[in-house]
This record gives C-alpha cells, sequence and structure tokens, in this order.
C-alpha cells in the first residue's frame, strides 16, 4: 500500500506542481524503505554501462536480454531486490498514478517500469527533454544518493530551451543524438537521499546530469509518465 511506503505528510499535503517546471519533495520515502532501496541499488542490481558516443555515459540496471524497459531486472548472484521490486509496483498502482495525478493535475498514466541509473566519476547526461513520444508528461527521479555535495558535480540541471542541434550518431544508436543548450536562469538541483524530483516533460524544455567529479556513487531510479487525454 501507498500509505505504508510514503510519508504521511507528502500525501496528506496540497502541492501542486503548476506552472514550476520541477518540484522537489525530500524525505519522500518512509526511513527504512529508502534505507533499503539504497543498499539494494549500491550492492544488489546488476547494471549494464550505456555509452551514447560520449554525450551520454552512466549505468543503468540490466534487465532480461532482448527487452529494455519490461523485462525483469536482474540482482547479482546471490542478492535479492525485495524493495526494488516492491517500488516497482508501487510506481504502477492505481493509488500511486492517483497521487501523482492531483500534484501534475493531470490524468497520467502508466508507460513503463522505472529504472536504476550508478553514476560514477567521469559519468553525465547529456540535456535532453524525453519527448520521445508526444504523450510524456513527467519525469520522476528518486535518489538515494548520500553525503552528496554541489562540488562533486552529478547536479540535475533543469531549464527552458534555447535551441538544439543534431549530434553524429553511431548506427548502433537507435535515434537521432541531440544537444539542447538552456536559457540563462536553469535551476541545479544537487543529490540528496530520499528526494523524489517530479520534472515537467515538454517540448522547450530540458533536463539533463553534470558530470561527476567524485569517485562516490550517486544512485538513483527513474520512471515516466504519460498523459490519458494526450493518448486518445
Amino acid at each position: 500500500m501507498i500509505t505504508d511506503l510514503i510519508q504521511t505528510k507528502w500525501l496528506n499535503s496540497n502541492i501542486r506542481l503548476g506552472n514550476q517546471s520541477c518540484l522537489l519533495l525530500n524525505d519522500f520515502f518512509i526511513t527504512e524503505f529508502a534505507t533499503s532501496l539504497h543498499n539494494e541499488l549500491e550492492k544488489s542490481i546488476k547494471y549494464q554501462l550505456v555509452n551514447l558516443n560520449g554525450v551520454t555515459k552512466l549505468s543503468r540496471g540490466e534487465r532480461e536480454l532482448g527487452d529494455s524497459y519490461f523485462g525483469e531486472l536482474l540482482a547479482k548472484p546471490t542478492k535479492e531486490i525485495i524493495a526494488t521490486k516492491a517500488l516497482l509496483r508501487l510506481l504502477e498502482s492505481t493509488e500511486f498514478l492517483g497521487f501523482l495525478s492531483r500534484i501534475v493535475e493531470e490524468e497520467l498514466i502508466f508507460l513503463r517500469p522505472g529504472t536504476p541509473y550508478l553514476m560514477q566519476e567521469g559519468d553525465k547526461i547529456c540535456i535532453h527533454d524525453d519527448m520521445s513520444d508526444q504523450i510524456h508528461t513527467c519525469a520522476i527521479v528518486f535518489n538515494f544518493t548520500t553525503n552528496w555535495k554541489k562540488s562533486y558535480g552529478g547536479n540535475t540541471i533543469v531549464g527552458d530551451v534555447l535551441r538544439e542541434i543534431d549530434l553524429e550518431t553511431p548506427p548502433e544508436v537507435p535515434f537521432q543524438l541531440t544537444k539542447l543548450y538552456l536559457k540563462k536562469g536553469i535551476k541545479i538541483l544537487t543529490p540528496r537521499f530520499n528526494s523524489c524530483l517530479i520534472i515537467k516533460l515538454k517540448k522547450g524544455l530540458g533536463h539533463g546530469v553534470s558530470q561527476l567529479k567524485t569517485n562516490k556513487n550517486r544512485l538513483s531510479f527513474v520512471t515516466i509518465y504519460g498523459s490519458k487525454n494526450k493518448d486518445k
């Protein structure tokens, strides 16, 4: 149940995304659940390296061969990912969809299971808009990184797009790589343990993660939701 995992203060809140580009909810899950997720993401999840021509580089939770999103997440030998599986169930539940729909003030639909990400020194995510599908409405980023400083890099950047250019794209990448440049007035959010960042998705709004400058691990879990109205 959603009430067993999320802090009551958020379940009872009237907070809304409104016209904001993003919304940060700190101390989101109950402490025990957040701690279990952190431990599994750091020690139990099996990751695979993703390097998109150097513009984006990170490690993504590995799934069964041949299915990028809907295959079962894989754990390391002898390890279990009980909390991670509970999170996956929560994120597609009717209760969570209703909770999130109230915040973004739009009826949302579940699109695909979320994905854990591990970022290490030198990793980064280029500025992008996640609008490969017009029904995409918001991205949810749960952060499980502990004791992080802004100077470490790995900060989430959100802002309005100034211009977009196509990049050289290797044949093994199934979509055109692009680079977005943002206008002045960007938001820079430093990772915080047990936070939930809701990012609005639309053309003209971009987000990414600055390059890591530390040997510490940056751990997150990301999922995308769509609009029921746009799906018609």
